[in-house]
């Protein structure tokens, strides 16, 4: 069950596969990233886990050299809402509580539908997730 006063936006779109564009202040950068949730069932659950999308291509892939197939690159013709080719680390999650998530959705844009993101991403990163000493969630 959704939390009370969940926004009906929220309720209608958080899902797993909802990709959703905002600024993440544990990220290096300020700038809006592209947000991907795994969550199977986040609006039952207290903390999203969001894999974020980068177009530092080679920098994830020297970090993640030692398990490259937990890595999933996107390109805009496949997933076009990027603007350029992206990749996603599986094994480098971000954790946002539901409830800061909720507040902060004004500034939160949903910038693509379930169906499509959890095609081309969550059933893959569900595949390559290999838990290791590296492994970091945020």
């Amino acid at each position: 069950m959704a939390p009370p006063g969940l926004d009906l936006k929220l309720r209608l779109t958080l899902r797993e596969g909802s990709v959703y564009y905002f600024p993440e202040r544990s990220l290096t950068s300020a700038e809006p990233h592209c947000f991907i949730v795994v969550n199977s069932d986040p609006l039952r659950q207290e903390v999203l886990l969001l894999g974020v999308c980068t177009s530092k291509i080679a920098e994830l892939k020297q970090r993640r050299r030692d398990l490259p197939e937990t890595i999933v690159e996107i390109s805009p013709q496949v997933f076009d809402v990027l603007k350029k080719i992206s990749i996603v680390d599986c094994n480098d999650l971000k954790q946002v509580q539901l409830v800061e998530f909720m507040h902060a959705s004004s500034a939160t844009k949903s910038v693509a539908s379930t169906e499509t993101c959890r095609r081309r991403y969550v059933m893959r990163c569900e595949k390559r997730f290999t838990p290791a000493p590296s492994c970091r969630m945020n």
